[in-house]
């Protein structure tokens, strides 16, 4: 048993260096341009990390530069560790947030005990063109996901077995609240242990009791309090403005969800580029809700129930009215998990007829053609100007105590080690900003649309202040570095 165990996790551990290796040749490219249809991850890498940045290389923090850090603590923390040792560069962010992914994906693979799973998920949903990219990009959605695999894995883990099945409760609990400390947008996570195991036991599909059940709601209730004591209520004003500004325009009105989330998913999900991915889960997903009724494999079963709960927590992103794809990219793997355990129980865990088999291999190509398709034409679409704007400033920046301003300059700043900050009309870094900052550059758009038209409405006018300038293209964005007298 023990050498079949160890060859299943020779397998998936070799089927993660593969995924590794696909990575390596976009680790320093540009996002893909087809990312669609906001700046999104092209200026977001800066703007997540550029506050430990800043404490890095000048020894200068501030919380009120920007909102990233105290929506995503845990994940600026993550970085810290590896851009401290390793230097403020862009590459070994993107490494430290991808292979975070393949650690905790392996961990939660041995945990669960799903054995040959990591080769079915890597057909399914590791190459699914949303989650590929986030995989290797300095966003915090990716390692919000696994964390919530995590979670599910140290769940399943209590379900099959009632040995220390308290401690593994509580570590799911912990998996769920590092989901939402990494980033809270994931605060929704919070349920998703007392939920299954409530569902669990009403329905009587395990050995769960209701001290069980009591167990993950407490458990989950601390957290939720230690996460509102220790983070949030000390930053409360500056978490309150954030959320009051960044949800004006996202979170719609009770009337509007429907229609909402009618609209994202006939336009987002089933357009061209994905609806053969959502329809073929789809499938899966009824196929297996109908086995685990006739099953008797109770690791599938469990599984299922957990990962099922999770894809419902998951669809009230579809009501949003601002749903760019960093927001898209935990659905596509909720629905990807669940498809890729109907795959493996089907193919590898029990006795599954010959149509079922069938059933499944034709299943695994609808979502593999297409993800090596979008693979090859995203390689032959790589571009590298951030890359060569890092390179540009790195060259350019004589005194890096001297700050760069904009959105756009937090994202070409990495190798320069200069401080950098955003800038946003009615929202940071609006009021007097020259005085504020002295800035060596600002690095705007034409129209200064990237931060709202912020220079203007101080009645600043960039041209008459600047001594030189460059100009790039950076997908749809043309973004001009301008240096200043």
């Amino acid at each position: 048993m023990k050498a079949h165990l160890s060859l299943f996790s020779i397998l998936n551990l070799s089927v993660l260096v593969i995924v590794l290796l696909l990575h390596l040749p976009f680790i320093h490219a540009d996002p893909d341009s087809k990312l669609c249809c906001s700046r999104d991850a092209f200026n977001a890498e800066g703007l997540n990390s550029f506050q430990i940045r800043n404490y890095i290389n000048q020894g200068y923090f501030s919380w009120y530069e920007g909102d990233n850090l105290v929506k995503m603590p845990f994940f600026n923390l993550l970085l810290f560790f590896s851009l401290k040792i390793f230097g403020t560069h862009l590459i070994v962010a993107r490494l430290t947030v991808l292979v975070s992914i393949l650690i905790c994906l392996i961990a939660a693979v041995r945990l669960a005990n799903w054995k040959i799973f990591i080769p079915v998920l890597l057909t399914t949903t590791l190459l699914q063109y949303h989650v590929f990219l986030y995989s290797h990009l300095v966003m915090s959605e990716m390692i919000g996901v696994v964390f919530v695999v995590l979670s599910i894995a140290w769940l399943v883990k209590s379900i099959q077995s009632e040995n220390k099945r308290s401690r593994n409760i509580i570590l799911a609990s912990c998996f769920s609240f590092l989901a939402y400390f990494l980033k809270i947008q994931f605060v929704y996570v919070v349920v998703l242990v007392p939920a299954s195991l409530l569902t669990l036991r009403i329905f009587k599909m395990s050995s769960i009791r209701w001290k069980d059940c009591l167990t993950g709601l407490l458990i989950s209730a601390f957290f939720v309090v230690l996460y509102l004591l220790l983070w949030y209520y000390p930053h409360r004003d500056f978490i309150n403005y954030v959320l009051q500004y960044e949800g004006s325009d996202k979170i719609p009105a009770w009337h509007q969800a429907l229609s909402n989330a009618n609209w994202n998913f006939r336009n987002v999900f089933l357009s061209p580029e994905t609806g053969i991915y959502i329809i073929t889960s789809i499938f899966l997903i009824v196929v297996g809700l109908v086995q685990m009724f006739r099953t008797k494999n109770g690791l599938f079963k469990s599984s299922y129930i957990i990962g099922f709960i999770w894809l419902l927590l998951e669809l009230h992103r579809l009501a949003f009215s601002y749903f760019p794809p960093r927001y898209q990219v935990s659905l596509y793997f909720a629905f990807g998990f669940l498809a890729s355990l109907v795959i493996s129980e089907n193919l590898f865990q029990r006795q599954s007829s010959r149509i079922e088999k069938s059933l499944a291999i034709i299943a695994m190509a609808l979502m593999l053609i297409p993800n090596t398709t979008d693979y090859l034409n995203t390689y032959s679409r790589r571009l590298f100007t951030i890359w060569d704007m890092n390179q540009y400033m790195e060259k350019r920046i004589i005194n890096p105590d001297r700050t760069v301003l904009g959105t756009w300059g937090t994202a070409i700043t990495w190798e320069a080690k200069t401080r950098s900050a955003p800038v946003w009309n009615n929202f940071l870094n609006d009021d007097n900003t020259l005085e504020m900052f002295h800035p060596q550059s600002i690095v705007t758009e034409p129209d200064e649309a990237e931060s709202n038209g912020a220079y203007k409405a101080q009645q600043i006018d960039i041209d008459a202040i600047t001594d030189s300038s460059r100009t790039w293209k950076i997908s749809y964005w043309t973004v001009t570095v301008r240096w200043v007298h």
